[in-house]
Order: C-alpha cells, then sequence, then structure tokens
C-alpha cells in the first residue's frame, strides 16, 4: 500500500560550559504509494531516541509526518524537530557521550519484512 524512507538526517548540536546539549533535527522523508493505496494521504509514525553509545535509550518521542500524494505516487517531506534537550552533570560530558537516532514506528510484519532483507521501491506505483 505504502512505503517510506529516511533518505537523510541532519544534526546540530550545542552546548557551552555546564549548559545542557541542545539540538535541532532535520530528517528528510520520501513516501512512495503503491497500487493498493487508495487515499491520497497516509500518515507515517516515526520516532527521535537519545541514547548512549552503548545503545541505552535515555529518552524516546513519537511523532507523526504526513504524506500528501495528490495525484502522485511518491512524494517527499522535511520534518523539523527543534527541542531536543539533553541535560550533562556538568562541562566535562561532552556530547560525544550521546546518540540521536531516527526511525519508523514499525508493526510486527513490516519488521518482520525489513528483518529478511527484503526492500520496497519507491516506484512502486509505476
Amino acid at each position: 500500500e505504502y512505503t517510506g524512507e529516511i533518505v537523510d538526517v541532519r544534526l546540530l548540536c550545542r552546548y557551552a560550559e555546564d549548559d545542557p546539549v541542545r539540538a535541532q533535527i532535520e530528517v528528510d522523508f520520501a513516501f512512495g504509494r503503491g497500487v493498493q493505496g487508495e487515499d491520497s494521504r497516509h500518515d507515517y509514525g516515526y520516532w527521535v531516541a537519545v541514547t548512549r553509545p552503548s545503545g541505552k535509550v535515555l529518552n524516546k518521542v513519537s511523532f507523526v509526518s504526513s504524506a500528501n500524494f495528490g495525484d502522485n505516487n511518491i512524494t517527499s517531506k522535511t520534518e523539523q524537530i527543534s527541542r531536543i534537550v539533553i541535560p550533562r552533570i556538568d562541562g566535562t560530558i561532552s556530547a560525544a557521550n550521546f546518540e540521536i537516532l531516527v526511525g519508523f514506528e514499525l508493526t510486527d510484519d513490516q519488521l518482520a519484512f525489513n528483518q529478511e532483507g527484503r526492500r520496497f521501491r519507491l516506484d512502486a506505483g509505476n
């Protein structure tokens, strides 16, 4: 029915002295509508997580990006998130001690599809 791809992620972090890390993130999405996708609008759930390099999740927030296809089967969109704040104990803790990850909210079937190494094509409607 519908496909989605995270095409690019841009991150800007700033901090000084003992201040928390303040991050802004831009996420570029590409969305596709296949022959079974009947609606011209589709919502895609995605998340942004702050983790330690070890993978421990410190915080995770979910978002929704709405794709409007109109008469097309492919569209793209950039989402901006500017309210990411990462507290630090003191000025000796570098932003390098954290990672910011972005991913789609997936159903069990979608996750299994991805884990099998299968891929979608954005031109699925053509």
